[in-house]
């Protein structure tokens, strides 16, 4: 062989590496308007050995699958998404496949009215925020074989070793005196000032923010969490504007839906208070009720002021580091 046939054969070697994968790989099609969940979920099933296609919604989810339908092996649709919905999604790509597995993910309970016609169509269902194993169980019955990679996640108590600080000591009652302004000759020292300043730094974080919950989430990988963090708070100043449009406009479907989506994307995070509230939002929406509409934008609204001050000691945390160190941050613009 010559050397030219040489450097032409490995060229076409390379170009079908890439071009095709190893037949043994599943392709999993994901279809989520949400940035958080559909990270969360590409990284598990990727993890677990599968190939992933992602779309944003289910426009693309029906385009994606007929360029590629020979290589998805399943499709994994959330219920509620902008342009198309997972279930008219799933009506046009089954109208040539009928046959594609197919697996719902949504943040409503499993059984409300909202996926009933889910149910009755015989799709399994997953929940949002997602277990790991729960989801890689229902992707393995769907497909009717076992992950290629199958493993335990790491928990975040198995992860890098933590470099935070060792808990300091509860301030002292002249510590809490000055705070609350008692005379100088009460003054305490500055270590006691700082150790309160601590605590109330961990005591915010820990009401916005489950980062337990969210390391669990994303496997114990903590970059991966932080970058999962961030997504979702640069997107809060967009929806809080979204939500206020639709309010406005009085497009109680659109606000029930977009309440909804934060409702899961804040699950995921393990932001639980604001989950809750969008909750509540959500369903003062869909019962169409004006004044707790008003009443509970206006409490998400100064949730996410929150969220967004405990930004900085959010990411320190998540770093395995002390959220002393921190300081507040800049408001974002709603």
């Amino acid at each position: 062989m010559t050397a030219a046939e040489a450097c032409e054969r490995n060229e076409t070697t390379w170009s079908a590496t890439v071009a095709v994968e190893p037949e043994e790989t599943d392709v999993i099609l994901i279809a989520e308007d949400e940035i958080a969940v559909r990270k969360v979920a590409t990284r598990i099933l990727e993890r677990a050995g599968y190939t992933t296609i992602a779309v944003e919604n289910g426009e693309e989810a029906v385009l994606q699958f007929r360029q590629n339908a020979d290589r998805i092996a399943l499709v994994l649709l959330d219920v509620v998404m902008p342009k198309l919905s997972g279930r008219d999604a799933l009506e046009e790509i089954r109208r040539t496949h009928p046959e594609v597995p197919a697996i719902f993910c949504t943040g409503y309970d499993p059984n409300s009215s909202q996926i009933e016609s889910a149910t009755r169509a015989g799709v399994p269902i997953v929940s949002k925020p997602f277990d790991k194993d729960d989801l890689l169980d229902a992707v393995e019955s769907a497909v009717h074989k076992p992950c290629p990679r199958r493993r335990g996640a790491t928990k975040p108590s198995q992860a890098a070793p933590s470099q935070a600080a060792p808990p300091q000591a509860a301030p002292s009652q002249s510590a809490l005196s000055q705070v609350d302004g008692a005379p100088a000759d009460r003054s305490p020292t500055a270590g006691a000032v700082a150790a309160a300043a601590a605590a109330a730094r961990e005591a915010e974080v820990c009401d916005c923010l489950d980062v337990e919950m969210l390391l669990d989430q994303c496997m114990g990988q903590r970059a991966f969490a932080e970058e999962i963090f961030n997504d979702f708070e640069s997107g809060l100043a967009t929806r809080i504007g979204e939500l206020k449009y639709a309010v406005r406009t009085e497009a109680l479907e659109e606000a029930a839906t977009i309440a909804h989506s934060l409702k899961g994307a804040a699950g995921i995070i393990g932001a639980i208070r604001l989950q809750r509230v969008a909750s509540e939002l959500e369903a003062a929406s869909q019962r169409g009720d004006p004044e707790a509409i008003v009443s509970l934008l206006n409490e998400l609204v100064s949730e996410v002021f929150r969220f967004n001050n405990a930004g900085p000691s959010v990411r320190r945390k998540l770093r395995g580091k002390a959220v002393s160190q921190s300081g507040p941050a800049d408001p974002i613009e709603i």
